[in-house]
């Protein structure tokens, strides 16, 4: 399920044919007999053509979404390689202020770093008050103020994993 679906377009007491369901979120017959065959739940096996009720389709497409979601640690960031949540390996861990504020007191930072395993970019959009957590929780880590270039205002922080001794 690579495409987002737009739940807020079934209605959940309206009963959908698959030929319905595949127009309103934009995805073949095929797909939606797919869905069926992977656990949709239909009205009634035995009449044609078969009817799917909108609350058992959002519920069916929200597991779907749930089941492909990957929890990650502060720490961590989602690697497209191998599909997992990877850690950046030592000494390629880099901060990167975007300028954009959330809410009132936070300021959105990016983390990119060189997976640990097959060593693709990595990257992590999060707030600059998970970073100080992180830094709190995690002594580990070390911090060095560098400037992007002397026109841009944005600052580098670099963090260095100590190699465990």
């Amino acid at each position: 399920m690579s495409k987002k679906y737009q739940l807020s377009k079934i209605k959940s007491s309206h009963y959908y044919t698959f030929l319905e369901i595949s127009e309103l979120l934009g995805v073949h017959v095929r797909t939606v007999q797919g869905w069926h065959k992977d656990g949709l739940n239909v009205l009634d096996e035995n009449r044609r053509p078969f009817l799917v009720e909108g609350k058992s389709l959002i519920e069916y497409l929200k597991r779907k979404r749930a089941a492909r979601r990957t929890p990650l640690q502060p720490d961590e960031s989602y690697c497209v390689k191998c599909k997992a949540a990877r850690k950046g390996s030592a000494g390629t861990q880099e901060i990167i202020t975007t300028g954009k504020t959330l809410g009132e007191n936070a300021k959105q930072v990016i983390i990119r770093a060189k997976c640990e395993k097959c060593g693709c970019s990595i990257w992590k959009y999060t707030s600059d008050r998970k970073i100080k957590m992180l830094e709190n929780c995690n002594p580990k880590y070390k911090e060095e103020d560098k400037s992007l270039n002397e026109n841009s205002s944005s600052k580098l922080r670099v963090y260095q994993n100590k190699k465990k001794q």
